[in-house]
């Protein structure tokens, strides 16, 4: 059931009707056929001549057939005609402010007669006001901070970052206060918006930290990593609004870090880190051995006093020299892998084991957010995705199966014990509770529609369990924080569009 806003009503009623029809329209526009997560705006929606006391029904389906047609005529709001629409539609309400915000930060003035209907803390202002007031918003607020992070991002890959890193309400050209526990001073910085940084008094963040800002960045586009990488390497280590944009990477990746407070900050941490650090690299192989004969007319011999050649150098010289093939040099380590192919969002993809998904309501009630709770590190390393990916991989989806791109995470080696018993206890526990195994609720074929942090998961409705119904184990979960998803779920055959 979504939610209705109605900012102007007339009605032409007899006054002692008129508040009974306008409750009846409301309620009509509430109860309009369940479609998949969007904001739809309309400027003028007429339900024509209506008796006050005809049967409700007959005004819901008024309703369901004039929201139908707005929804079909609906203009995308990023699109040049839709200030001139009578319907304007975004997937969701942050998606409305991520446009805005990449609108905002490439200097345009959006003034659609839309906007200050998506976005109603939008005042028309200037972006360094709204962003500073979407900022205070969003803080204590899991997933307002993960979306407002996302929004960060694609002003990143549009390629407008700088800008919107000039209009944070921070103090960006501070230099950096932090130093050594030794008592060091603090770094030198010679320009707050250059790279020339000294990190030598820097004291070097825990590997754990290290590997879980890489493993979060690793799942945003290339493009997005690498503008946000640049700002923050020409920021101040410790400053503020380093440490504000670390914290949206990081959350853009990995939402479920929104809930983990220490462990996000110092993720955020060893990505400044990062960011100032140089990637090691492999050193380059001497261009020309040294076992050789007499130097020839344009070559130098060694002067008496120089140091000889190294060992290995004279080893690759002779087996150059005997005809014995040469290993190549080693490619440089990368500092994290290229993100996996995302899914197209909002196209619905068939998977064998969409009822994982189902298995939200069974972890909470078995208390698997509380236990994550106890075990911060493990929940910022994703182990509720893990969970549920091995799962579905071990209930026989394939490789290609739309269910495990969405989750994205495999489990460690050192995780295997936890996964099990986790594993095996929720069995036992639908198995008593609900008198259904978990192979049952998970090999259930169905529909996925993804976008951005939304999952909606659409099954035929001849598969709706009553066992799972009888025990609300089905009703939609929507945010899940320790899960960084929201997910719906739809009994219905018609595909979502």
């Amino acid at each position: 059931m979504g939610e209705v806003a109605v900012a102007r009503l007339r009605l032409r009623s007899p006054p002692d009707q008129a508040r009974m029809a306008a409750h009846r329209v409301e309620d009509a526009l509430r109860l309009a056929p369940d479609e998949p997560e969007r904001l739809l705006l309309i400027r003028r929606l007429a339900l024509g001549r209506i008796a006050a006391d005809a049967r409700p029904q007959r005004w819901h389906d008024r309703a369901a057939r004039a929201l139908a047609d707005q929804g079909a005529h609906a203009v995308h709001g990023a699109d040049s005609s839709a200030a001139a629409a009578g319907a304007v539609w975004f997937r969701s309400a942050a998606e409305a402010r991520a446009i805005l915000l990449r609108e905002l930060a490439a200097g345009r003035r959006p003034t659609g007669w839309f906007w200050r209907l998506a976005v109603p803390d939008w005042d028309g202002g200037l972006l360094d006001v709204w962003l500073h007031r979407w900022i205070a918003r969003a803080r204590g607020d899991p997933r307002a901070e993960a979306a407002l992070a996302r929004a960060v991002i694609a002003v990143a890959e549009a390629g407008h970052l700088p800008a919107l890193v000039r209009a944070t309400p921070f103090d960006l050209a501070a230099s950096a206060s932090a130093a050594s526990p030794g008592g060091a001073q603090p770094a030198e910085i010679e320009n707050p918006t250059s790279t020339t940084v000294k990190l030598d008094d820097f004291t070097s963040p825990a590997a754990p930290a290290i590997a879980r800002a890489e493993a979060s960045v690793a799942r945003l586009s290339l493009a997005a990593r690498g503008a946000a990488m640049m700002s923050l390497a020409r920021l101040p280590r410790g400053s503020g609004g380093a440490r504000w944009l670390a914290r949206m990477a990081l959350l853009a990746g990995a939402p479920e870090l929104a809930f983990l407070g220490e462990a996000l900050e110092a993720a955020a941490e060893a990505l400044t880190w990062i960011a100032h650090t140089p990637a090691p690299t492999t050193a380059k192989p001497p261009e020309r051995s040294v076992a050789r004969g007499p130097a020839s007319d344009g070559e130098r011999s060694p002067s008496p006093g120089q140091p000889d050649a190294p060992a290995a150098v004279e080893t690759a010289g002779v087996a150059q020299l005997e005809g014995q093939p040469i290993s190549p040099e080693p490619p440089a380590t990368p500092r994290w892998a290229d993100p996996a192919p995302a899914l197209q969002p909002w196209v619905e993809q068939t998977s064998r084991v969409a009822g994982v998904f189902l298995l939200i309501r069974a972890l909470a009630r078995l208390g698997l957010p509380e236990w994550l709770a106890d075990r911060p590190d493990l929940a910022a390393d994703g182990f509720a995705r893990a969970l549920l990916h091995t799962i579905a991989a071990r209930m026989g989806a394939p490789p290609d199966d739309p269910a495990l791109a969405i989750l994205a995470r495999d489990a460690p080696l050192a995780w295997a014990s936890d996964l099990t018993a986790w594993r095996v206890g929720l069995d036992r526990w639908l198995r008593r509770t609900a008198r259904i195994r978990l192979a049952d609720v998970v090999r259930r074929r169905g529909a996925l529609l993804v976008h951005e942090d939304v999952v909606e998961a659409r099954f035929r409705l001849a598969l709706a369990e009553v066992r799972l119904r009888r025990r609300a184990l089905d009703l939609d979960p929507h945010w899940t924080p320790w899960l960084g998803l929201s997910v719906r779920y739809h009994y219905r055959d018609e595909p979502l569009r």
